[in-house]
């Protein structure tokens, strides 16, 4: 009876069974693998059922399998990739995924003149940034202030108080100069900075400003960690940096970012006294006020400061035959941005108006009954700038020509920057005319900034050669105002606003680039090539008021000149407050061309060994020929693990900056007594005198190894290396007149000093030779948790020591032991070797459920020595150490839909900032930090709304 009934049992289950199977579609199981485009198995990829929350991953071999519905829809994903859906039509289903011009692609054209290799399998170290990972890890609006969180040994510092400078972020690659990076846009060199830095971090060195370039317009970042003079040119002592613009094509991203500091200073009202006010033997003024309304840069007043609205859109357009078949692209980008000013100095602690040591009661009663102490600080922080560009990039082929295109790219950036000197007391009746400013003034530097470039091309086939012809100008360019100010010689006369001169730089290259593979070993790629470029440095000098002293003092202490009435004690300072103007003496238009060859070759011997070599020779109009070489190679030694290393020798030619510039600016002692310093141009006669030779190119021969493993969605990347570096240039200490000048050569000295208006006189100077070298680590992880959920993890850390190893003195003061002091510093060691801390790991973790997703950020830097210009520290005192420093960021983000996203965060969640500097070093309380690390500016909350459209 039993039996009968499991019988009948299970005839029924089978008719059910089939029921279902000729009623439905066949529910099974559906495998298959997915690949990338050129064939390699990709890990974990996501497969979800569309509408659904059933999904997989793909295994290490690219492997799927998961039960669906004969029409049931399958999305595939994968970080790089373009996705795609496909219906279920059977149960073996395999998919190759493009690659993505937005995301990243895993494949880098910088080191490589041949077809793209992947990060894995690249003979020296690269890091590759996409623009979704711009777009999803920005947690501030700079592209510099990103790649130093997600480049291990890439480092960037806003300056502050240190003129011309606060406007342009240095950015240095493995602790070595911001002038040692090549930056490449779209595989072309990118024009360097018209502007040399004098005072701040970086002094006597010409960076290339990446925040002239628009992030939105950016693709890709790729940033090559090793010597690559031999196949870019100089500059690539550090590595190179290649910017690839977007390609899109019928797509609309628009990107809008709003944020502040909180606790910052915010504007305030002060009071003010019209001209011919007096200042009377008690302290009290008399004269009509005025209020007005100190502004920190701030569009809303009371709320923080740095207040910060970036805009930006890119858009573009296929371009068609008449067949209606794509034959290439025009994008375009549009930007604008907003920062205002912020301020993290401290009360001004010294004297205002009363000089004498027991007049500190009245210094203090003067200071209350005029706004307390706050009201004579200066501003340290950020300048506040405003920023518009729109650039262009553009490809296609030529009708009627197969495999010719023809290529351009380029744009126009516009910035207006406004930063603030030290503040001028009353007391300081040299510099501040009471009629005037009975409370004394806060001077400004105005800029007005051009960056611009374009691109024109044409690539084509010769046989069996690959051919590119280019041409590309770039310029930058600085005019500057000092606002707010006086000349304190011309009296009553003065003027309170000049026009101190400006500064151009403008680079024209023009190159042919042949490449082709041969079928020899397993493959032969070969590329040679030929470049011309013209370089040019402009100083324009300013107008007369700007730098010329109106009064004399003579032998029976009586003026002539210009006066006010106002009794004359001391000199009075000519020239502009805070910035001198440029004086005819000092400006100068001069340029230079070079022409280089070159060879680079990679042969592949097996499947799993590549070797590649690279020779360049150029010759400068100024300073000769150089000839640097390369060879690097990579060995699988199984799939996911390889190791590679490598062996160049290169150079950097020195800058036309560095050859001519000579200004005259203000500098402030570590007792806060502003000085007149020049900088003299290594060609001018104070340099003969000194001793100083012309400057040459400096050399380097540099080391790496590495090892690459990968195993699933793993990966790891470890690379140590060594830089030997000759003939460094640098900016010597001040060479002070001399009170009793005994020879005619020192009388030479203090006479062109007087001509310059300059208490001292400094100079570039192929000065070091160092040593760099350390370790660079870089591990990611993708863990998909769930179907709709995955946890990305990256890890980066670096270990940089560099080291002075030889100085080369001047044969003149090679004997002089004061003159040795003064020609190399403590603090020109110190910059040296502590450009960036020795030890920073970034540790970024994202991650994603559904439509949500958490970023947290963490980043440390290590302890490190600092002495820098405008300071309370002595060119030749004993530098700052400072401490290790941990600092968080926070973004939340929603996607409200498809390809739109909302997000919330915090940038220095818990408001570190460095170690303060000693109470005694402050310059009365001025000068709380040095800008290193991450900045002093503390926690920074914003909003950013991410859109991308498809039209």
């Amino acid at each position: 009876m039993f039996w009968k009934s499991l019988f009948s049992a299970k005839i029924i289950l089978m008719g059910f069974a089939l029921f279902l199977f000729s009623s439905v579609h066949v529910f099974g199981q559906v495998s298959g693998s997915v690949t990338s485009e050129t064939g390699e198995f990709l890990p974990s990829v996501s497969v979800l059922i569309k509408g659904s929350s059933i999904g997989v991953s793909t295994t290490i071999d690219g492997k799927y399998s998961i039960d669906a519905n004969q029409g049931d829809v399958l999305v595939f994903s994968f970080i790089g990739k373009e996705s795609k859906e496909i219906t279920v039509t059977g149960s073996i289903l395999d998919v190759i995924l493009q690659s993505d011009a937005t995301v990243l692609s895993g494949v880098a054209v910088v080191g490589s003149r041949f077809a793209g290799r992947s990060v894995m399998s690249t003979t020296s170290a690269i890091d590759i940034i996409s623009a979704k990972e711009l777009v999803e890890n920005s947690v501030q609006p700079d592209i510099t202030d990103l790649l130093t969180s997600l480049v291990p040994s890439f480092q960037s510092n806003k300056q502050t108080i240190a003129d011309v400078s606060d406007y342009s972020d240095p950015a240095t690659l493995r602790g070595l100069g911001q002038d040692h990076t090549l930056v490449l846009l779209n595989g072309k060199r990118y024009h360097p900075n018209a502007l040399i830095s004098i005072l701040g971090g970086n002094p006597g060195q010409v960076a290339t400003d990446l925040n002239s370039l628009p992030s939105a317009a950016i693709s890709q970042v790729e940033v090559l960690r090793d010597g690559a003079s031999a196949q870019y040119g100089s500059d690539a002592i550090a590595g190179v940096m290649n910017l690839k613009l977007n390609e899109s094509t019928d797509k609309l991203s628009v990107n809008l970012f709003m944020g502040s500091y909180p606790e910052g200073k915010s504007n305030r009202k002060q009071l003010e006294y019209h001209p011919g006010a007096t200042i009377e033997t008690d302290g009290s003024v008399t004269g009509s006020t005025y209020e007005r309304v100190l502004d920190y840069g701030n569009p809303i007043a009371n709320v923080g400061d740095g207040q910060t609205l970036k805009f930006d859109a890119n858009y573009g357009i296929a371009i068609k035959n008449e067949k209606n078949e794509k034959t290439g692209f025009l994008n375009f980008t549009v930007s604008y941005a907003h920062r205002g000013r912020t301020n993290r100095t401290e009360n001004y602690t010294g004297r205002v108006l009363f000089e004498g040591k027991n007049d500190q009661a009245k210094d203090d009663l003067f200071i209350a009954a005029n706004g307390g102490r706050e009201r004579f600080n200066i501003v340290m922080g950020n300048s506040k700038l405003q920023n518009a560009g729109i650039f262009f990039n553009m490809k296609n082929k030529l009708s009627g020509y197969e495999n010719t295109e023809v290529y351009a790219f380029g744009g126009l950036n516009f910035r207006k920057g406004q930063s603030n000197g030290f503040y001028r007391f009353p007391e300081q009746s040299d510099r501040v005319n009471r009629k005037l400013y009975p409370l004394g003034f806060l001077p400004g530097v105005h800029a007005d900034i051009i960056d611009q470039t374009i691109t024109t091309g044409l690539k084509s086939k010769m046989g069996d050669w690959d051919i590119d012809i280019s041409y590309t100008y770039g310029g930058s360019a600085y005019d500057l105002t000092v606002r707010n100010s006086l000349n304190r010689s011309m009296g009553d006369q003065t003027k309170f606003q000049f026009d101190v001169g400006g500064y151009e730089f403008t680079q024209h290259v023009s190159g042919i680039y042949l490449s082709r593979s041969y079928d020899f070993l397993e493959n032969f790629n070969i590329a040679l090539g030929a470049e011309y470029r013209i370089d040019r440095y402009a100083l324009r000098h300013g107008e007369e008021a700007s730098y010329k002293d109106y009064t004399l003092l003579d032998t029976t202490n009586s003026v002539t000149g210009v006066v006010d009435g106002q009794k004359k004690v001391k000199t009075w300072a000519g020239a502009s407050q805070v910035y001198p103007g440029h004086r005819p003496e000092s400006a100068i238009d001069e340029n230079r061309s070079n022409v280089s060859f070159f060879i680079d070759s990679e042969l592949d011997v097996t499947e799993k060994w590549l070797v590649s070599a690279a020779v360049r020779y150029e010759n400068y109009t100024d300073f000769g020929n150089v000839l640097t070489g390369k060879i690097a190679t990579v060995y699988r030694i199984f799939d996911g693990l390889s190791i590679r290393s490598s062996l160049s020798s290169g150079f950097r030619a020195p800058s036309l900056q560095q050859v001519h510039h000579s200004t005259v600016t203000n500098n402030f002692d570590p007792q806060g007594v502003a000085h007149r310093e020049g900088t003299f141009s290594n060609t001018s006669p104070v340099a003969r005198l000194i001793g100083i030779d012309k400057l040459k190119e400096e050399t380097s021969v540099s080391y790496g190894v590495g090892v690459m493993y990968r195993l699933g969605a793993f990966s790891l990347t470890a690379d140590g290396y060594l830089v030997n570096l000759s003939d460094r240039i640098i900016n010597t200490g001040r060479f002070q007149k001399i009170k009793n000048p005994d020879t005619q050569e020192k009388k030479q000295l203090n006479d062109i000093l007087d001509q310059y208006g300059s208490e001292s006189a400094n100079f570039f100077a192929n000065a070091i030779d160092m040593k760099s070298s350390g370790v660079e680590i870089v591990a990611s992880y993708k863990w998909p948790i769930a179907p709709t959920s995955a946890l990305n993890m990256n890890l980066a850390y670096s270990y940089i020591v560099n080291e002075v190893t030889g100085v080369k003195y001047p044969s003149l003061i090679a004997n002089d032991a004061k003159g040795k002091e003064t020609f190399y510093t403590k603090r020109a060691k110190t910059t040296a070797e502590n450009v960036i801390p020795n030890h920073k790991v970034l540790l970024n973790l994202r991650y994603s459920i559904g439509d949500f997703a958490v970023l947290l950020r963490n980043q440390y830097y290590g302890s490190m020595l600092v002495n820098q210009d405008n300071s309370g520290y002595g060119a030749n005192d004993d530098p700052l150490k400072v401490g290790a420093q941990m600092v968080h960021d926070l973004l939340l983000s929603y996607t409200l839909f498809k390809g739109t996203t909302l997000s919330l965060g915090v940038n220095n969640l818990f408001s570190a900032k460095p170690d303060k500097t000693p109470s005694d070093r402050t310059l009365s309380g001025r000068f709380p930090y040095f800008p290193i690390q991450q900045g002093f500016m503390g926690r920074f909350v914003f909003l950013k709304l991410n859109m991308s459209l498809g039209v």
